[in-house]
């Protein structure tokens, strides 16, 4: 059966010890019952037992068919049981992204379901932003480490124009994840508009480097070898292409 180049990377809170705890032991069976060696993370360090995060770094693996079938439903399954979290899963061929699937909770816990809400708000043909920002302050004051959460408001707050807010949103995204990538690109978007360019192009280069350093076989980090005034071109016409409309 032949193998891929498999590029994964994220995490998956769980929020509490009993939560963490009752996954963490019905997965260990299912390994066993279900999975039989085809699961591709070996490591049991994934689980952190102090903060009850599933966390995986930057892993290469060769994967085949099974393996990414198998890996990929137990992901899932673990992400039946997180409040907040993300993993993304990247398989290329010949230097060419051949499929990808991000994984997130999908489930009935308030903060998961009201921060789905919000984001269906904003990624809508027609973002309702105000209807978002209620989600996502309900998703918040629900667990309040929600990263993504605080992403998405910090989005919010970029359409009203509320530049610190925005800012103070994603820097406890950021503080709470140092791998968030999006979290770092619109808080590039809002040094820009503060007028910090210094900052705004580091942040953004942060974004490329982490969000490239998953999808590590795609062009997108090619840009930013480019000297510094190029870079900053490059990066006034990313922003131009958002949907950010008030500069």
């Amino acid at each position: 059966m032949s193998q891929r180049k498999t590029i994964l990377q994220g995490r998956l809170d769980f929020g509490n010890a009993a939560s963490y705890g009752k996954v963490k032991k019905l997965f260990d069976l299912r390994l066993d019952a279900y999975y039989k060696g085809e699961f591709g993370l070996k490591d049991p360090e994934y689980f952190d037992d102090e903060t009850f995060i599933f966390s995986i770094p930057r892993l290469v693996f060769q994967w085949n068919d099974k393996t990414w079938k198998t890996t990929v439903e137990g992901l899932e399954y673990l992400a039946s049981y997180a409040i907040s979290g993300q993993i993304e899963v990247y398989q290329s061929e010949n230097g060419v992204i051949h499929r990808k699937n991000i994984i997130s909770p999908d489930n009935e816990k308030l903060a998961v379901s009201e921060y789905k809400k919000g984001e269906a708000c904003i990624k809508s043909k027609n973002p309702n932003w105000s209807e978002a920002l209620t989600a996502l302050n309900e998703a918040i004051h629900t667990y309040d480490a929600h990263v993504e959460a605080l992403e998405y408001r910090g989005r919010v707050m970029m359409h009203m124009c509320q530049w610190e807010e925005a800012k103070a949103d994603l820097n406890r995204a950021i503080a709470i994840y140092p791998g968030a990538y999006k979290a770092h690109y619109w808080r590039a978007m809002v040094y820009y508009h503060l007028q910090e360019t210094e900052r705004s192009l580091l942040d953004f280069e942060t974004s490329v480097k982490k969000f490239s350093g998953i999808a590590a076989d795609s062009l997108v980090g090619q840009t930013w070898k480019k000297p510094l005034p190029d870079r900053f071109r490059s990066l006034r016409r990313c922003y131009q292409r958002t949907e950010i409309i008030c500069w």
